[in-house]
Parts: structure tokens; C-alpha cells; sequence
């Protein structure tokens, strides 16, 4: 990757002198530990990557372009403008690790992965603009001409859908930038056993392995250690191997999973469910609940739904009797004239209130009633 751009580095070549030394042949194929003057070179040579010329702010009016990658379980992508003088320039280096179920996907649906990924973290960038998608694999053109597209696959194309791009292969050996960034090697196993390592609980867990073969069973979840030395529990309920994330990883864990845009600030219901298919703590729910409740952003959008009514259209009389309301009121206790509804007829102007007894409700009873007590005073309007 610092090969790419070499030619924008002043003295490119004195500076990872340390690290060049160490691909000469007869070399182990292993690296060993860096001393100081190969650090130093490759601190260098970081800081070189990030700053000007390499790293510029996107133009508009240019095209992107969008290189992307995928290894067995990292994925990357690097978005570049080609700017007036020829060059292609990036605006920004991404990557991720690949979860567990992921890592089970094929070849081609890993490329595809990375694809999707990259152009919904970079949709800000990309959004109503016509780019360019560079790919060492064929799996873009695959995904897009499959003819039944079901489940994941299926998903995958409606959410590219939306987006004007082209797809142009490029060989594995020219796509350097995404391939180095999809290579990364991933440091959150060590950070995870190093916080481990102080929690009280995993401690007691960890000695119940050494005395155990490998897994302990505390009530009905069992825990064991990982390839990386991690402790896990396999849920009773489902079976899913779940990190036990210890508490001085809880709130970075909550944050990371709610706060940031790309997350999409989930509810409670979903932040819990998303949070179990991989960790897991005593107090999980009611963390996921409580991350929500203190999220600020979430208690601004947090409106329920109003029915809008229209405002009521009042009409004010000037004087008596030029508007009355009639209602009915019933059904009352039959009296021994055989009345079991009451006709009342108000005045809007000066509340003067006349009720009238009858028997039944029919139309023309209740004209016949209305009309005659009207005429009592005069016509109303």
C-alpha cells in the first residue's frame, strides 16, 4: 500500500529503508518483533499516508471511484477521486472484521459483502452521484444478473438498487489499496482477553477450565475458551456462542453499537437481540434499555404519532332564537305515560333550554315535536 504512493513521499526510500531490509532473501517468513528504527520507519511512513498530497477532501464535479476488497475476515475499501493533474487521490481508508457468521459465507458472497458495505458506509459520498466500482473478483456482475436472487442475495441487490455505478474488474495485483486495508490484522481479541484477565467472574471461570477439560458449566450456560483465547458461553436456549464482555467493556461495547451513525441508533428491543447473537453479560437487557433511554437523539425522535383533527368551526349567533340545537336524550326508565326519551332544544344565544317527552323516535315524531315548540317562540333561522 505505501508502494502505491511512493512517488509522493519525499525520500521514500531512506525512510523504509528498516522495513525494506527485512523482506532481503534468507529472511524468516515470519517477521519478528520491529526495533526501534523499523517503528520509527513505519510511523513514518503511516503519517506520510494520511497527510497531504495523499489523503485530500473530496471536489465536486468529480467522479468517484471505489476500490473494495475481501480476505477471510476482514473486509476494505478505499474511496479515490482522479484529479486534473491524472492522479487518482483517496479521501478516505475503511475496514472492518468480519463476524462470526459472516466468516462462514463463500468467496463470491464475501466480495459481495464488500461491496455492500462499503457503498452503504460511504452512501454520504456516493448518494445521487454516478462512481465507479473497482473489484478483483466478478462477484458485483454476478449478484446483479443472478435470476433467483432469494434471502441475503436478494436483500443485497435492493439495497444497491438505488445507486447510479459502474462495474469495472481490476486484477488482484492492482488492487493493492483495498487488499492491504482487508488484511489488517484485528487487535479486539486482545483487547477483550487483556480486560478479561481483571474481571472477577472470568477468573473463577477460567480456573474452573484448567481443573475442568475445557468447559465449565455454571447453572445452564456453558463457557469455554476460544482460538483466541477469549471466554465465550453457548447459550442453552439457541445454542449461539456468545464473548462474555467484561464491565470495563460494557459501555464502549453499548456506545459503539447505538451512538454512531452507521449503527442507526436502534431501540431497545433491537440493540438486545443484535447484542446477544455475539455477547453476552449478566445485566445485558437492561443496559440495551437504559443506553437507549439516556440517548438524547433518540428522545428528540421519540414522538408518538397524533391524529390531526381539524380545528372545530365555531358559528356565534347575534341573537335569541336565531339558532337552536336539538338533541335526544335516552334511553330513560319508561314513566307512566309511557315516555322513555326526552327531545332537547336549546337556545345557542341565550342558553333558554325546553325538553320534550316521547314516546318513540321516528322522523316524523321528531319534526312534528321540534317544529310545534319552535313556533312557541318564532321561526328560528
Amino acid at each position: 500500500m505505501c508502494t502505491v504512493y511512493r512517488r509522493f513521499v519525499h525520500h521514500f526510500a531512506k525512510i523504509a529503508a528498516p522495513l525494506t531490509s527485512m523482506l532481503k532473501k534468507g529472511e524468516p517468513d515470519r517477521l519478528p518483533e520491529l526495533d526501534e528504527d523499523s517503528r520509527s520507519s513505519f510511523e513514518a511512513l503511516k503519517t506520510c499516508l494520511i497527510s497531504p498530497p495523499i489523503l485530500q477532501l473530496p471536489r465536486l464535479g468529480i467522479p468517484y471511484s471505489l476500490d473494495t476488497d475481501a480476505s477471510d475476515a476482514q473486509l476494505g475499501c478505499t474511496l479515490l477521486q482522479q484529479h486534473e493533474d491524472g492522479n487518482r487521490y483517496p479521501v478516505g481508508f475503511w475496514s472492518r472484521t468480519l463476524s462470526s457468521a459472516e466468516r462462514n459465507y463463500s468467496t463470491t458472497e464475501k466480495e459481495c459483502l464488500a461491496i455492500v458495505w462499503a457503498i452503504q458506509t460511504l452512501r454520504p459520498y456516493l448518494e445521487r452521484e454516478r462512481f465507479t466500482v473497482n473489484t478483483d473478483h466478478h462477484s458485483l456482475r454476478w449478484l446483479m444478473n443472478l435470476a433467483d436472487a432469494s434471502g441475503r442475495l436478494a436483500r443485497w441487490r435492493l439495497r444497491l438498487a438505488e445507486f447510479d455505478f459502474d462495474i469495472t474488474y481490476v486484477k488482484g495485483i492492482k488492487n493493492c489499496l483495498a487488499d492491504a486495508l482487508s488484511r489488517i490484522p484485528s487487535r479486539g481479541g486482545t483487547t477483550m482477553v487483556l480486560a478479561q484477565r481483571s474481571e472477577p467472574f472470568c477468573k473463577e471461570i477460567a480456573s474452573h477450565l484448567k481443573k475442568g477439560e475445557g468447559v465449565a458449566q455454571t447453572r445452564l450456560s456453558k463457557f469455554f475458551m476460544n482460538k483466541e483465547r477469549v471466554l465465550c458461553r453457548k447459550a442453552h436456549l439457541d445454542g449461539v456462542e456468545q464473548i462474555f464482555v467484561p464491565t470495563t467493556l460494557r459501555e464502549r461495547v453499548l456506545y459503539m453499537a447505538h451512538y454512531p451513525a452507521a449503527s442507526g441508533h436502534p431501540g431497545g428491543r433491537r440493540l438486545f437481540y443484535t447484542f446477544r447473537q455475539r455477547y453476552c453479560w449478566p445485566s445485558m437487557s437492561v443496559d440495551a434499555y437504559a443506553t437507549v433511554r439516556r440517548c438524547s437523539d433518540c428522545a428528540k425522535a421519540r414522538i408518538k404519532l397524533r391524529k390531526h383533527n381539524a380545528k372545530l368551526k365555531s358559528f356565534p349567533p347575534i341573537g335569541p332564537l336565531e339558532c337552536i340545537a336539538i338533541d335526544i336524550l335516552g334511553e330513560i326508565p319508561r314513566t307512566p305515560r309511557g315516555n322513555r326519551y326526552l327531545l332537547v332544544i336549546s337556545d345557542c344565544y341565550s342558553k333558554l333550554t325546553r325538553t320534550v317527552p316521547l314516546k318513540r323516535i321516528t322522523p316524523r315524531q321528531l319534526l312534528r315535536r321540534s317544529s310545534h315548540t319552535g313556533s312557541s317562540y318564532t321561526e328560528p333561522q
